[in-house]
């Protein structure tokens, strides 16, 4: 009778872990199921935009050279555009800063 207390108590425990193994493994699957969905969201959602793309790549390669040069011409101009004749338009002596000209003013 004592051993059967023993295996009695022992299927007990067995099956305490082997539910709350089952409870782990049906969490982990519903965590790996929602991942699974978001991928394959993230897959048909990259489909569009990779594989049935309206654009060739010598399309994009070439508004990529187009958009390129157009910087190369805005920085040329932005370069150009505190030059005088060769020369910065910097001021000998710089203005006085706001509270420097506050200052100033009050005395």
């Amino acid at each position: 009778k004592a051993r059967r207390t023993k295996e009695s108590e022992v299927k007990a425990q067995e099956k305490k872990r082997l539910v709350a193994k089952i409870a782990s493994l049906t969490s982990s699957r519903k965590h790996v199921s929602d991942e699974k969905e978001a991928v394959e969201q993230y897959f048909r959602d990259l489909q569009h935009a990779c594989v049935d793309g309206d654009s060739t790549y010598e399309d994009r390669k070439a508004a990529r050279t187009k958009e390129i040069d157009g910087l190369k011409e805005a920085q040329m101009i932005l370069a150009s555009a505190f030059e005088d004749n060769g020369t910065t338009t910097t001021t000998s002596s710089p203005s006085p800063s706001f509270l420097r000209r506050r200052l100033l003013a009050a005395q």
